[in-house]
């Protein structure tokens, strides 16, 4: 029985894998129509942008969205759209919640950090 059950659990995460995987590709094809930026172009900026948000760059101080293009070696407009469409936000928005998710993960490992005040964790 058990067994059983983990073979069609199997079977249906392999399918909703699949379909998602369809998703991603078929939103990747309409983007790079829709905005006539080249395929290479896009993938190389999602590949920076999340070399990006593992290094935890989003904390330097002052980071601006013409900075990063110029960082990325692309223009701003590429890069917001990319942002917009993949992040489904704006830059200010997904700079602040990189901030704020990573102050979170902050708190739950370090509990000293949750005696400082407001202002000093920002």
């Amino acid at each position: 029985m058990i067994t059983y059950c983990h073979l069609k659990n199997k079977i249906i995460y392999k399918e909703k894998f699949e379909e998602l995987i369809l998703k991603q590709e078929l939103k990747f094809n309409l983007f790079s129509e829709k905005f006539d930026i080249n395929e290479k172009t896009i993938l190389l900026l999602l590949k920076k942008l999340e070399k990006f948000e593992k290094d935890k760059k989003y904390l330097k101080e002052k980071i601006t969205l013409s900075k990063l293009s110029a960082d990325f070696n692309s223009n701003t407009k590429y890069l917001s759209k990319i942002i917009s469409l993949y992040r489904n936000k704006g830059f200010v928005q997904y700079i602040n919640d990189l901030k704020v998710d990573y102050l979170i993960s902050l708190l739950h490992k370090n509990k000293k950090i949750r005696n400082y005040t407001n202002k000093a964790m920002a």
